[in-house]
């Protein structure tokens, strides 16, 4: 009886102690792979066609501020799904928004961190062929006030129509372009008090944006 006993308690002994060294063995655990985070905290994908020596993170450029020369940095801008690329003042933020088949690009000024919904300059792509699309009926859906008068002649060259827009507070211009299979409009606004520095800013962003598709920069379509 006692024998039995002993064996028993000498099995279950063994039985622990194979369990208890099982629990204890280390699980090895693969390297775990970092996100490739850009300075403006948005996950980047490498892009093979993106050489840095063309299209370098940021570089300084001369704007015209009430006839004064002013030196300021320009921060690269990608929208992936537009294939566009484009530099912004760094006192300036970009921001991506898509809805249903639409997709938009926004700047708005930035001045000492604070953002101004006020003052912008925006890009919206159209979904593929929408001819319907015309300055008229983005009034409606967007509250612009369309001045009285209208300039005869278009300020830019890819434009199919413009129209200048804006009230005792804001001014602004539409323009409706079109690139590839798809309209866009771009469309920007300010206070009347931003005039001089905002508008040599966002010319900088028209001047600068590329259309890597088609290898050609917005104002030689």
């Amino acid at each position: 009886m006692k024998k039995s006993i002993f064996l028993f308690t000498l099995i279950l002994l063994i039985g622990v102690a194979l369990v208890l060294s099982g629990c204890s063995t280390p699980v090895e655990q693969g390297p775990i792979d970092e996100p490739d985070i850009e300075e403006n905290g948005e996950e980047q994908e490498e892009q093979p066609w993106m050489d840095e020596s063309q299209w370098p993170k940021e570089k300084m450029e001369t704007i015209m501020i009430e006839g004064m020369e002013e030196e300021i940095i320009l921060k690269r801008f990608v929208h992936e799904g537009i294939s566009l690329i484009t530099y912004v003042p760094e006192d300036m933020m970009g921001e991506t928004v898509s809805f249903g088949e639409s997709d938009s690009v926004w700047f708005y000024t930035n001045f000492n961190g604070n953002k101004n919904e006020d003052a912008f300059i925006r890009f919206t792509f159209y979904p593929v062929d929408n001819e319907a699309l015309n300055i008229e009926t983005l009034a409606e859906e967007y509250e612009w006030n369309l001045a009285e008068s209208q300039t005869e002649e278009n300020r830019f060259n890819w434009s199919i129509e413009e129209a200048q827009i804006g009230d005792d507070h804001i001014t602004g211009y539409v323009a409706r372009g079109k690139y590839e299979e798809r309209y866009f409009v771009m469309s920007y606004q300010y206070p009347w008090e931003y005039g001089d520095g905002f508008s040599p800013r966002l010319q900088k962003i028209i001047d600068e944006i590329y259309f890597v598709g088609q290898e050609v920069y917005l104002n030689d379509l």
